[in-house]
């Protein structure tokens, strides 16, 4: 899959990164969700760009590995494109979390 952007954890369990497509450019959040309740179909994370909630993401475990990633979902693409600003050509492609639809 291809990238989209880039995320670091922090210490507090967020993510901070950016993400990237040919027509959008945003400051990524991926923040725990605090109202989650043990046991629950919830998503262990909320997905903020630009300060927007666009999504939710959960803590999946790798089939063949076993090690642990978060998969994220965007709401609705169009939400992720509202919120974001467009970036300009010299930017584009230059970086580009993984996608898929």
């Amino acid at each position: 899959m291809p990238a989209i952007g880039y995320v670091n954890k922090l210490d507090d369990g967020s993510y901070r990164g950016t993400l990237w497509t040919l027509s959008i450019s945003a400051a990524l959040k991926i923040m725990p969700n605090k109202e989650k309740k043990p046991d629950s179909d919830q998503p262990d994370f909320r997905v903020y760009a630009n300060g927007a909630e666009i999504g939710d993401a959960w803590i999946r475990q790798g089939k063949e590995t076993g090690a642990d990633y978060v998969s994220s979902r965007s709401r609705r693409p169009s939400s992720v494109r509202a919120s974001c600003s467009p970036i300009s050509a010299a930017r584009r492609g230059r970086r580009a979390t993984t996608s898929s639809r």
